[in-house]
């Protein structure tokens, strides 16, 4: 009975759960690779791009990418430990949000009910370790935004000037809306499958009468 198809609501949203977390488990893994297989100073120097505004500094625009990276392996690194066993749990429930979603749409005997109950737990648990993750690459974008502010605050080059803190803020406040939208939709997941009325459509599905 449970392998009757999803209620089209009901299959829309683990398909947001699914891909949401194979994103979050890829990034989890590349950050644990990035903090302990750092690039080097050729691979940044290489992956440098010039950009509008300083297409004409070429060198100051280096000297500055250059700083930026280095302040933000410089964080990283300083946070190694907790970062790391954030990391991996971020990716271990990722990793089992996503199962968990597979398992709601072709469940293969599983009751859907049980799939539902691990989806509310291991979302929420996802939404914990996203916002900690978030509050690091936060503090590490705040570093690595004022490294590159410096090298270009003190420049003459640049006509007018260049604000002051400019990229700081910027990069921490896109790192903290990231963490807003990504950990604010892991919770919405969360509230959603502890919902009575997907509990009920699951009970249907494996052939139990609500409650």
């Amino acid at each position: 009975m449970n392998e009757l198809p999803l209620p089209t609501g009901l299959r829309r949203v683990t398909i947001v759960a699914l891909v949401l977390s194979g994103l979050l488990g890829f990034g989890a893994a590349q950050g644990v690779t990035a903090l302990y297989d750092p690039p080097s100073s050729s691979d940044l120097e290489a992956s440098i791009k010039p950009v509008p505004g300083l297409a004409g500094q070429p060198e100051l625009f280096r000297e500055a990418v250059t700083a930026m990276a280095m302040a933000q392996i410089s964080a990283f690194e300083s946070m190694r430990g907790s970062r790391t066993a954030i990391l991996f749990g971020l990716w271990a429930t990722s990793a089992l949000v996503f199962v968990a979603s597979l398992r709601m749409m072709k469940p293969r005997g599983a009751p859907r009910e049980g799939v539902r109950r691990l989806l509310a737990t291991a979302t929420l648990v996802t939404a914990v370790l996203r916002t900690l993750d978030g509050a690091q690459a936060a503090a590490v974008a705040k570093r690595a935004g004022a490294a590159f502010d410096k090298v270009l605050s003190k420049s003459t080059e640049l006509p007018g000037g260049w604000p002051d803190g400019l990229w700081a803020t910027g990069f921490t406040g896109l790192s903290m809306l990231m963490s807003l939208v990504v950990g604010g939709g892991l919770l919405l997941l969360s509230r959603y499958y502890r919902s009575d009325r997907v509990r009920d459509v699951t009970l249907q599905l494996d052939g139990s009468p609500p409650p």
